[in-house]
């Protein structure tokens, strides 16, 4: 009656309709504006269930886009955020931003920063998350931490789920999270921890956050 149920994102108006038994169930949730978007509610749920401490700290954020992520690592008291995006104009202003718009990940500028940045939060789109880490590393050197949103779209070998955006399937969405923690492991990386992002992305997709480090206590 509130309009708050959808199954595979379609409205649910009386109980007695019938839906697939594998329909994707959800319901609406209305958020107050905690942070400039609804990246920072993911982010925030992230680093409590990490347990990543943040004050003081300098982050690169890579994704930036209107500043969710930036927003939710100022709030928890981080001292300087870089935020990173290939768009530019979207960006509230604040002093311990440094708005580097028209900046991409791979850019050489990111590794010369000064100070350098403790931690790397990711929101990328077109880029696997297993491209990115070599740069990341590049970036943060002989220690680092990332907080890594998974949007299993761009992580799947598929091409037919990538066009046609099917992904939310829970057997595709564990071999995607099974092999990323493999290859971090692989690569010499340290998995903090696995969590599922409280909201969804673009058109109900399920995303998730992975946390790793490397030769931090």
């Amino acid at each position: 009656m509130m309009g708050k149920v959808l199954a595979d994102e379609q409205l649910i108006y009386s109980i007695n309709e019938k839906i697939p038994v594998t329909s994707t169930i959800r319901v609406k949730n209305y958020y107050k504006k905690t942070y400039v978007n609804k990246g920072g509610l993911k982010l925030e749920h992230a680093l409590k269930k990490f347990a990543v401490p943040v004050e003081s700290k300098i982050i690169l954020d890579c994704g930036a886009s209107t500043g969710g992520f930036t927003d939710c690592w100022l709030q928890n008291s981080a001292a300087l955020v870089y935020a990173v995006d290939a768009g530019y104009g979207q960006l509230a202003v604040n002093p311990n931003v440094r708005n580097m718009e028209k900046t991409n990940l791979s850019d050489k500028c990111l590794q010369e920063l000064q100070p350098k940045p403790d931690y790397i939060s990711l929101d990328l789109s077109y880029l696997s998350l297993k491209k990115a880490l070599p740069i990341c590393k590049d970036i943060l050197k002989e220690k680092g931490l990332m907080i890594c949103l998974v949007k299993p779209i761009y992580e799947v070998d598929s091409s037919e789920i990538r066009r046609d955006g099917n992904i939310n399937q829970r057997d595709i969405l564990k071999e995607i999270l099974t092999d990323l923690c493999e290859f971090y492991l692989n690569n010499a990386v340290n998995i903090l921890g696995v969590t599922n992002s409280p909201i969804t992305g673009n058109s109900g997709t399920l995303e998730y956050f992975i946390g790793i480090y490397w030769n931090n206590d």
